[in-house]
Order: C-alpha cells, then sequence, then structure tokens
C-alpha cells in the first residue's frame, strides 16, 4: 500500500536530507552534502535526489504548499507485536490531540514521538512543552513508518481552535538599543520584586538550582529566560531593558538584540506554561 504522506509530498521540490550531529537532527542539501536551510529553497532537492530508500529525509515546510505538522515527543512507548506488526501505547494526551486532527501519523525518528500531517495554516509557530506546530519556514523529518496512513485530512478548522487558545503573534520589535524614558521607576520597580522575590534574587546571583540537558551549569540564556517570565506581564520593551540591565550589573556581555527578543518571544507566546 502507498504511503499516503509520500503521495500527496512526492512532487513538491521541499525535501532535504539530515544528519544527526550532536543530537541535533541537522537539514542536508542533498546535492552537496553541505547543510540546508529550512528558508532557502536553492537548498532543497525533489524526492527522487534524496534518494528512494534513505531513511533520513526530511520535508521543508513553506508558505507555497498547504501542509502543517504537530510534532510530538515523549508521547509512545512500545506495547509489543500484535499480528506481525508493533503495538504502541499512547499517552493520554497524544490520543486526544491524535483523535482531534484524525490525519496522517507517523512515528518519529526517535520511535517515541509522532508528527500528525494535516492541510491548513496557523499564522506563526506554536511551541510547547507538549507539542509544537508548524506551518512554514521548518523542515520535518520523514519516516514513512504510519501510525495511521489515512489520507492527510484539512484541518483547518482544528488549526483555528488550536490557534485562538495558544497562539500568539510573535514579539515585533527592532534589533536597536532602546531608551527608557522612565529608566530610574523601572529600577525601582525591578528593585520591589528583587525585594519580594527569592527566585529573582536566585536569577540575580546565579544559585538556581537546576542545570541543563547536558548536565552542565546554566548558561546566560536560562537566566534570561528565568528572568523573562517572572517579567512575563511586563510589556515586552521593558523586559528586553530588564534583561539588559541584569547583565550590565553583572557586567556579562549582553547578546545580540535578536537572541533576546527570540526569548521574550518565547516567553510571550507561553513555551514554559
Amino acid at each position: 500500500m502507498e504511503n499516503n504522506l509520500i503521495k500527496e509530498l512526492k512532487d513538491y521540490k521541499a525535501w532535504v536530507d539530515w544528519r544527526l550531529v550532536d543530537g541535533r537532527k541537522i537539514p542536508i542539501n542533498p546535492r552537496t552534502g553541505k547543510a540546508a536551510s529550512s528558508t532557502d529553497p536553492e537548498t532543497w532537492s525533489n524526492f527522487q535526489e534524496v534518494g528512494l530508500k534513505s531513511p533520513n529525509r526530511g520535508f521543508v515546510l513553506s508558505d507555497q504548499d498547504p501542509y502543517t505538522c504537530l510534532d510530538l515527543d515523549h508521547v509512545l512507548t512500545p506495547g509489543g507485536i500484535v499480528d506481525g506488526q508493533q503495538n504502541w501505547e499512547m499517552s493520554e494526551k497524544a490520543v486526544r490531540i491524535v483523535a482531534f486532527f484524525d490525519s496522517y501519523t507517523e512515528v518519529s525518528p526517535s520511535g517515541t514521538g509522532l508528527h500528525i500531517w494535516v492541510k491548513g495554516k496557523i499564522p506563526a509557530a506554536i511551541k510547547r512543552s507538549d507539542f509544537e506546530i508548524y506551518s512554514t519556514k521548518r523542515y520535518i523529518t520523514v519516516t514513512e513508518n504510519p501510525l495511521f496512513n489515512s489520507e492527510i485530512q484539512d484541518c483547518q478548522k482544528q488549526l483555528d481552535a488550536i490557534w485562538k487558545k495558544y497562539g500568539k503573534e510573535k514579539v515585533e520589535m527592532q534589533e536597536v538599543d532602546l531608551d527608557i524614558e522612565n529608566e530610574e521607576e523601572c529600577i525601582e520597580e525591578l528593585r520591589n520584586i528583587y525585594r519580594k522575590s527569592q527566585r529573582l534574587r536566585d536569577i540575580w546571583n546565579y544559585k538556581l538550582g537546576f542545570v541543563k540537558a547536558d548536565g552542565e551549569s546554566p548558561d546566560e540564556s536560562a537566566y534570561d529566560m528565568a528572568l523573562a517570565n517572572l517579567l512575563r506581564d511586563w510589556p515586552a520593551e521593558k523586559i528586553l531593558w530588564a534583561l539588559k540591565f541584569r547583565r550590565n550589573q553583572l557586567g556579562v556581555k549582553p547578546k545580540h538584540n535578536k537572541a533576546l527578543i527570540l526569548t521574550i518571544s518565547k516567553v510571550k507566546q507561553g513555551v514554559e506554561d
């Protein structure tokens, strides 16, 4: 039986290989062997060029296609072999999401996640701890290992409902230093929060009791995210000022504005909810 995902996607010139590097799946241009870009069509190829039997295929979502993919991590555990086929045990929340969309769904390369492919678009990516949704500027690994080999369904109504609940427009700010007219008032407000919040004092003094996934101590971006979460009700410009103020007070060289804005954008989208 033909795979329904491949049947729909194989005519698009939006395919890449991928390679595992330091635990990350890096998209690869199959013609050059160099890194591909999710925003540069010149680095993408047709289906035949990535190899019909290649285990490492990926498809780049863009505004030129009608598709969206939902990425669910760590929702599957092997449940044994039934009638010669692998059976899976799925988390309760994943069952609800899969049923809600009722579209083509396949197992991710890790064997523990799911990719749900649908027709329809959302205005911007949604990134949460339990799922991520992408419509454009993102490559998705393709395993051709379907949990449900159904046709890709038109799910715009479902996507609209998800966007209404979880989606927010990205924080848009110029990548320049901002002048805060009432800086003294901002400093005093920050001092008041500092006095009341042990967590803010921990952040300011590098005493957080968590480590990164690799076991190392948190880097500056981890503290930026923690501080931004504490100040998430502030306007975006004011959060940016606070991040830079903290770094200046500690003598830490501020990152480029783009990285700090990305941190604020994640917080405003509720990534850490």
